[in-house]
């Protein structure tokens, strides 16, 4: 696949097509599953100059924002609910709109409400009392990087600087140069080491977080900003460090240091991430044209070579990326320590799908009827522990905004399986 930006408009198309901005799902929620999607449009707006996409993120937030321009819906103080704020930067500069100047002040209130871990980091979730997690430092650090340069606050930077080296100072091995997923202060969290309080592995999508907030940060920080050569240095050395890891077909694990464990996969989403900030570090001078390769073997590890794209009858996104594999299909009963998105579940733990929702079932195609599998159903991760609905309902994943069909089944068994989730 040779053309991205081909890639990148069909993938904004297929998501226009599918839902009007209000609609994006979790619906009319401030959440970063919106944000990031948006983020991205946003930047092929911004390369391409096509409109309508600009209009449509603006059109999701028209749609979240309350008339006095705080979210209508958002979890106070938890950087998940930060990271769509980012959007109202550009969307700012291109309208001049005053509501959205005055939202990323509302947006920006919310630091003042994270919790903080007693060494002053940021708890990653109001209800997870002194936990770090990766993800963090890109659902809270770009906002708050880019708000300093906005309103001329240099403490806001040294704010920033001041996570990345806790998070760094408590997660980062220094034997394989790569950060484990979330640290807990009080040892408390099952899976936290009683010594070190980190969780177990090194998790792909998290770390993939971590390289591109560390480069949006450096975005908006001035080049005189003392912290900024020390931020650079840890990007630098993640970076180095991931290229060891990369699999054979120029994808990474979804355990990252772990590519021959049974039950491992290769995993797009860490890829992408991980393809990107090689791409952009290089562009920027940050790394040496001699990573270009890891990036472009990431990159089309991912995205299959072909003679040329084809569009559905439908307009939407082809079908060109690379299926899951025999590596993503867990194994009914196989289990590893991976430490993956929920960093409050213990380990060992079951495997967990590609987005990041619990694998809690066994799958069994032995009858066709909701309640006992078969026929397409399939018991459902995601509902499985939540109240029985009175009637088939459908609904969407939280992760990956697939629809579908939940039983009544006490069981609960939902139809088609989302593929996020398989």
């Amino acid at each position: 696949m040779n053309d991205a930006m081909a890639l990148a408009r069909w993938a904004c198309e297929t998501m226009m097509g599918r839902f009007a901005p209000q609609d994006l799902p979790p619906k009319g929620h401030f959440h970063y599953h919106q944000g990031v999607f948006l983020w991205g449009m946003l930047q092929v707006w911004q390369l391409d100059g096509n409109k309508e996409l600009l209009d449509y993120a603006r059109g999701w937030l028209d749609a979240v924002l309350g008339p006095d321009v705080t979210p209508r819906d958002f979890v106070p103080g938890e950087l998940d609910d930060i990271q769509p704020g980012n959007l109202l930067f550009p969307v700012w500069e291109a309208t001049g709109d005053p509501r959205y100047r005055r939202a990323m002040d509302a947006v920006y209130a919310q630091y003042a409400r994270i919790p903080r871990c007693a060494c002053g980091g940021y708890c990653h979730k109001p209800d997870l009392p002194g936990q770090m997690w990766l993800d963090g430092l890109y659902m809270g650090g770009p906002f708050l990087a880019r708000y300093a340069a906005l309103t001329g606050q240099p403490a806001l930077w040294q704010q920033v600087a001041e996570q990345i080296f806790l998070m760094a100072r408590n997660t980062r091995d220094d034997a394989t140069g790569l950060w484990r997923h979330a640290w807990d202060e009080t040892r408390r969290a099952p899976w936290a080491d009683p010594g070190t309080g980190c969780s177990p592995e090194f998790w792909g999508r998290s770390l993939g977080w971590v390289p591109l907030a560390l480069l949006d940060d450096l975005d908006a920080m001035p080049a005189g900003f003392a912290p900024r050569e020390q931020i650079l240095a840890l990007l630098q050395s993640l970076l180095h460090s991931l290229c060891r890891y990369q699999g054979e077909d120029g994808r990474w694990y979804q355990v990252v240091d772990k590519a021959g464990a049974a039950g491992n996969w290769p995993e797009n989403s860490c890829t992408c991430l991980f393809a990107a900030a090689l791409y952009k570090a290089v562009r920027l001078g940050y790394l040496p044209p001699s990573l270009l390769p890891a990036a472009g073997r990431g990159y089309d590890g991912v995205v299959l070579p072909g003679p040329g794209l084809h569009r559905h009858r439908g307009g939407g996104l082809p079908l060109l990326l690379r299926p899951p594999g025999e590596h993503q299909r867990p194994p009914r009963h196989g289990r590893l320590p991976f430490d993956v998105y929920r960093a409050g579940a213990p380990a060992p733990r079951p495997l967990t799908m590609p987005c990041g929702i619990p694998y809690n079932g066994i799958i069994d195609n032995r009858a066709g009827v909701p309640g006992t599998a078969g026929a397409g159903w399939r018991r459902c991760p995601v509902f499985g522990g939540l109240p029985r609905p009175k009637k088939e309902e459908v609904t969407g994943c939280k992760n990956c905004c697939a629809a579908f069909t939940i039983s009544p089944s006490p069981k609960r068994w939902c139809r088609p399986f989302s593929p996020c989730c398989w």
